[in-house]
């Protein structure tokens, strides 16, 4: 018998599972991608009885470190990543930003959710990580009396859970291919911000840069008037472009049929400014990408304009 304390109606386990709900075992160890767990408890009373336990009787349900019995931090993945010194981290909530780790064979499947009349208790948990090593997950349930329950030492007990190295990747990896419109006379580039891995598109739940647009200016030959070269960019899948410095003769949105899912645009465009009606973004021809794809993994890279020539909107990483 696994109970901790016992006080009431609670007599022992006959059931306490963790088990997969998510396609693999692993995930990369980048405290943000997500292992998916179902536990299920079921507990009989003092006469050997199946007793159906509320939500009102549990006081709290949480994963542990299954050698060391220890309970392991709870996170709001909404919020990011844990602290750096939180290796191991749950929550009751999918963070739809990210996907699964992509499944390498046939896991055992999790029994499902309980129907009504059951008196097995589900919960789903999401897994994060950091570590560089694997995890023996199990359970453990509090109920509202005080009585603890434990998975350790029951079949289907616990699951372990492999943390993968987070990928790097160089500039090279990446693809800038821009494709020039012409808005009211005005040529600009639409540029995806394209990485294939395994010779699959990656996508992006998160793209930022830093200063918000590159640019670069033309000689003054007039003060009040400045030609520049400048870059505006959208969050991955969406319409909006975002500028340092917003014109209302710059283009506010990406077309729709250069829109794709998850992946964010750069836009570079060139543009002649009166500079006693409109300000003009700052000169500065390099900046950081940072963006962290659908696996959570992170990517940071440094982009510029090729040449210091006004007339040019070539963008490279580097």
């Amino acid at each position: 018998m696994n109970t901790i304390s016992n006080t009431g109606r609670w007599g022992d386990l006959s059931r306490f599972t963790v088990e997969f709900a998510s396609p693999s075992d692993r995930l990369y160890g980048n405290g943000l991608q997500q292992v998916q767990l179902k536990v299920g408890v079921e507990i009989t009373d003092t006469n050997g009885n199946p007793v159906k336990v509320e939500h009102d009787d549990v006081k709290e349900f949480v994963l542990i470190d299954y050698a060391r019995g220890t309970v392991i931090p709870h996170a709001r993945p909404r919020a990011g990543a844990s602290p750096a010194n939180v290796q191991w981290d749950w929550s009751n909530e999918r963070d739809r930003r990210y996907k699964f780790y992509p499944a390498q064979g046939a896991l055992p499947e999790a029994d499902g959710s309980a129907s009504a009349g059951q008196t097995i208790l589900y919960r789903d948990f999401w897994v994060r990580s950091k570590a560089r090593v694997s995890l023996e997950i199990g359970a453990k349930i509090t109920l509202r009396d005080g009585t603890e329950f434990t998975s350790k030492g029951m079949g289907s007990g616990s699951v372990t859970v492999v943390p993968l190295p987070v990928p790097t990747y160089s500039p090279r990896d990446y693809t800038l291919k821009a494709t020039t419109i012409s808005d009211r006379g005005v040529a600009h580039d639409y540029i995806p911000f394209s990485l294939r891995a395994r010779g699959v598109l990656m996508e992006f739940a998160d793209f930022s840069m830093a200063p918000v647009s590159l640019a670069k200016h033309s000689r003054r030959a007039n003060p009040n008037y400045v030609v520049a070269a400048f870059t505006g960019y959208t969050a991955p899948g969406q319409q909006r472009v975002r500028y340092s410095v917003y014109n209302p003769a710059l283009p506010s949105e990406v077309s729709h049929d250069f829109l794709r899912p998850w992946q964010p645009v750069i836009l570079v465009g060139r543009y002649g400014f009166n500079l006693t009606q409109s300000p003009v973004p700052d000169a500065n021809r390099a900046g950081r990408i940072s963006a962290v794809d659908r696996y959570g993994n992170p990517h940071a890279l440094t982009i510029n304009f090729t040449t210091t020539n006004v007339e040019s909107r070539q963008v490279s990483l580097v």
